[in-house]
């Protein structure tokens, strides 16, 4: 299979950035894989692999490309297969077209969490990596400072430990970390809103059911990375839980409220033998979404 690995238009040192993508390209010229947003989006790059017979995407933005874009589907439909974060886009579109829509989680390179396989010392009781999106998150972090925390984030938040460190950096704080929490959720705009009604049949895609669209859910790459790193995964609970599409609810933990969570971390920090048969559980399920698995999966399919 030929793999078409575009940079730009995404962060440059995320999970994808590990993949090394190039070692897999077989130099195929009848299976493409386009990797990358720029690749999605640009007609030069699809004009050289047009005559290829079959084509696929791997698609880390949705349901993010609602929010800004008017050519989130029609600059899909180049492709035969596309591969999505988010199970409820693949849902909406599957049946509009030819292109076939196909959930899958993040992919990543096994290697690069090989050091964690064996049990790291864990001298912080819970981390944090990403923004402060909304009201919850800043209540977030109000609780995780009455414990040995770590806040990692791109942009200058208050009580922020680290910031704009290298993503191997990040996993070697959160493998140093008891729990991890995640909150699988955007918060669009009204702009943002604005943008996805002007989609026909928007509402037939489950991530947009929420009445005035306050929350749309995405799943965070955090969560592979945790269960990577034997992290517990403290997950924040809402109308969607996209978790349960990747792992079993045994395989991480809920919280419902602020006071749960304070709650867990404090429980997690003095009973953590309690959480390791769950961590253990969650790292091998995680072996089943490596860069080496998806891209068997995508050969057998394509």
């Amino acid at each position: 299979m030929k793999i078409v690995h575009v940079k730009g238009g995404d962060y440059s040192d995320v999970l994808d950035s590990y993949n090394k993508w190039s070692d897999y390209d077989d130099g195929s010229t009848e299976d493409v894989l386009f990797v990358g947003y720029k690749s999605s989006i640009s007609n030069q790059v699809k004009d050289k692999y047009v005559h290829y017979k079959r084509k696929a995407y791997l698609n880390w933005e949705a349901p993010c490309s609602f929010f800004t874009r008017d050519d989130a589907i029609t600059s899909q439909a180049y492709f035969d297969r596309v591969y999505t974060i988010c199970p409820y886009t693949a849902k909406w579109l599957n049946g509009k077209g030819k292109t076939q829509y196909i959930p899958v989680m993040h992919p990543y390179n096994e290697k690069v969490f090989e050091k964690y396989q064996t049990s790291w010392n864990k001298t912080k009781d819970v981390i944090y990596l990403g923004g402060l999106y909304s009201s919850i998150h800043k209540q977030m972090i109000d609780v995780m400072r009455e414990h040995d925390y770590v806040f990692s984030s791109l942009n200058k938040y208050p009580h922020t430990t680290h910031r704009k460190i290298r993503s191997e950096k990040k996993w070697d704080l959160m493998a140093s970390s008891k729990c991890s929490i995640a909150i699988n959720l955007l918060f669009p705009s009204s702009k943002h809103i604005s943008n996805i009604m002007t989609y026909d049949g928007w509402r037939d895609n489950e991530a947009f059911k929420q009445d005035l669209l306050h929350e749309v859910p995405q799943l965070k790459t955090r969560v592979i990375e945790a269960a990577a790193c034997k992290t517990l995964n403290l997950v924040m609970m809402d109308d969607w839980n996209v978790m349960e599409y990747w792992f079993n609810p045994d395989e991480f933990v809920y919280w419902d409220s602020i006071e749960e969570l304070d709650h867990l971390i404090s429980d997690v920090k003095n009973n953590y033998y309690k959480y390791e048969p769950i961590v253990e559980r969650a790292y091998q399920r995680a072996q089943q979404y490596t860069v080496n698995i998806f891209l068997k999966n995508v050969e057998r399919n394509i």
